[in-house]
């Protein structure tokens, strides 16, 4: 048998290979493709837009899926920062012209006052909002008191207000980063664990940098 003979017996061999794997692994579902499609924009995207995607991506999952992977505690977790998310996310600026320093805003919340307590849960801080209210009395036995509720609540008020200061507006945005982030990437951990294969991924990535997705499917890889 001849060199060449043989080379095309290895060529047909890899290629049945290939056409049994393929016949026997699950093909990619339109839900793995969004998935994955969603996470690598959230693997580009700034802070707070990564928490938005990731949870985002969580919420995707039909509710026997969500489930599987997070308690029901995890998952009353993540509506709340999703609805904090996307507030944070859609905040009002009222420019002045002497500079960016100046420069005011409003957070228009997507839950209700009665709610501030339980959502803004992550501030730590004390900041100085204008209020009638006797902060230091307010917050003088932390975080979980009634009266530091009640300090959220004057929060949530103040962030609406067009005299807000947009740089208050973005230390809150940070602390709520900080708080919100391991969450979320534990969330993506898991659903990239369980549910996105590594050519769903693989592709997701390709198409994301301009380039064309392959055909063949892989199952998720644990």
């Amino acid at each position: 048998m001849s060199g060449e003979e043989l080379e095309n017996m290895q060529d047909e061999g890899l290629d049945l290979e290939l056409t049994l794997v393929s016949a026997v692994r699950p093909a990619k579902s339109d839900l793995e493709v969004l998935l994955a499609s969603n996470l690598a924009h959230a693997t580009f995207s700034k802070p707070l837009d990564k928490i938005r995607l990731i949870l985002e991506t969580f919420m995707l999952l039909p509710p026997e899926m969500r489930e599987k992977i997070a308690t029901l505690e995890e998952r009353n977790r993540a509506e709340r920062l999703y609805r904090v998310a996307v507030s944070l996310s859609t905040v009002v600026q009222y420019p002045t012209v002497r500079g960016e320093l100046d420069v005011f805003g409003s957070v228009g919340w997507c839950f209700p006052p009665e709610q501030a307590a339980e959502h803004l849960s992550f501030i730590k801080n004390i900041y100085r909002i204008d209020t009638d209210l006797d902060l230091d009395e307010l917050t003088k036995d932390g975080p979980g008191s009634p009266g530091w509720r009640r300090y959220l609540v004057e929060l949530y008020h103040a962030l609406t207000r067009n005299t807000c200061s947009v740089l208050f507006i973005k230390m809150v945005t940070s602390e709520f980063i900080v708080t919100a982030m391991p969450f979320a990437l534990e969330l993506s951990r898991r659903v990239f664990q369980q549910f996105i294969g590594r050519e769903a991924w693989t592709e997701s990535l390709t198409v994301l940098r301009g380039g064309k997705p392959q055909t063949s499917a892989e199952e998720p890889f644990q």
